[in-house]
């Protein structure tokens, strides 16, 4: 069977979305684990400060998170739609 080229098309367009959502969240977990530290790479002891990254940290996630269940049903309806 013959893949057409509208297939394919949205086949690379979702793995790319996907990938980058997924940069987005790789890049995010490390700012917060370079947050953590110090200029000179020690731990950081200030509650209030980790406490605050800990919910930007979760927020961006959320979104990133919401933002690749979404790419998946789309994808998933617009496979529904093919022949």
């Amino acid at each position: 069977m013959r893949i057409s080229k509208k297939i394919i098309k949205m086949r690379r367009e979702t793995s790319k979305r996907y990938f980058d959502s997924c940069n987005r969240l790789h890049r995010a977990i490390n700012m917060f684990y370079e947050g953590l530290h110090d200029p000179d790479g020690d731990p950081v002891d200030d509650l209030e400060r980790v406490a605050s990254m800990a919910l930007d940290v979760r927020s961006i996630m959320n979104i990133e998170l919401d933002l690749t269940k979404e790419l998946c049903r789309e994808y998933s309806e617009h496979n529904e739609r093919m022949p």
